[in-house]
């Protein structure tokens, strides 16, 4: 939470990108329609939050695997309507090397 005031209502959506799959679901968190869904009632200003995510990604992938994830709090603007920030990851595939 970046701003100076406590996010309320805050959903956050990482959605699981191709080429991989999900080994675990991370406390908390739902399995929609190929996204995790995690929901807080309320974010500290200021504070951070790590959601751990591990993904095994497919032996025929080739370059880097990204996915994006999302939140969505409903106070973020003065309206209520809310505020969508998305934030790119990226995981790259490391070659194996023989030796």
């Amino acid at each position: 939470n970046l701003s100076r005031n406590v996010a309320k209502g805050v959903i956050v959506r990482i959605i699981i990108p191709a080429q991989t799959s999900l080994t675990s679901l991370p406390k908390g968190a739902r399995l929609v329609g190929g996204a995790l869904i995690l929901k807080f009632s309320g974010l500290r200003a200021g504070k951070p939050i790590q959601i751990p995510l591990h993904l095994r990604v497919s032996r025929t992938s080739r370059g880097a695997v990204r996915g994006v994830a999302s939140a969505l709090a409903t106070n973020a603007t003065p309206v209520g309507a809310g505020h969508r920030m998305t934030l790119p990851f990226e995981s790259g595939v490391a070659p194996a090397v023989a030796g």
